[in-house]
C-alpha cells in the first residue's frame, strides 16, 4: 500500500480571519494541541511558528519516531507523520490536556533536524484555546 500525505490544513486561514490579522504571530497563540493522527491527511504544522510548544498524547513522539523519513527508510517511524514537523519545535506530551493551567507535563520533546532529546518535565503549562486538527 502507498501512503499519499495531502496537506488539508486550513486552520491557518481560519484563524486569520477570526481574529482580523494578517500573520499567525499577532494572535497570540501559547501553544498548539495535536489532537489526533490521520494516515491519508495531515494539517499543515509548518503553518505556525516553530517556537510554538505542540502538545501531543502520552507515548505520541515513541509512535512517531522519525516520522515519514524513517518509516521510507526502514527505521523508526510514523510514514503519515512528515518528518518536517519534528524539526527545531517542541513537543510537550500529556497524559490528558484540559482547560486548567495546572495540567501535568508528562515528557517534553526538543527536536533539531529530527533529533529528539527528552526529559522529564515537572513544569506546568497553559495553552491558549486553539487546536490543530487533523494531522
Amino acid at each position: 500500500m502507498s501512503v499519499a500525505l495531502n496537506d488539508q490544513g486550513q486552520l491557518k486561514n481560519v484563524l486569520l480571519k477570526k481574529f482580523n490579522v494578517d500573520a499567525i504571530e499577532k494572535i497570540g497563540l501559547s501553544g498548539i494541541i495535536l489532537s489526533h493522527a490521520r494516515v491519508d491527511h495531515y494539517g499543515n504544522l509548518l503553518d505556525f511558528p516553530s517556537s510554538l510548544p505542540s502538545f501531543v498524547g502520552l507515548g505520541t513522539m515513541d509512535w512517531v519516531g522519525g516520522g515519514e523519513y524513517a518509516a521510507k527508510k526502514g527505521e523508526k517511524g510514523l510514514v503519515s507523520f512528515p518528518s518536517s514537523f519534528l524539526t527545531n519545535r517542541t513537543y510537550i506530551e500529556m497524559d490528558h490536556v484540559g482547560t486548567k493551567s495546572n495540567d501535568p507535563v508528562k515528557r517534553r520533546h526538543t527536536t533539531t533536524r529530527g533529533a529528539t532529546t527528552q526529559a522529564a518535565a515537572g513544569a506546568t503549562t497553559a495553552v491558549k484555546r486553539a487546536t490543530t486538527r487533523g494531522i
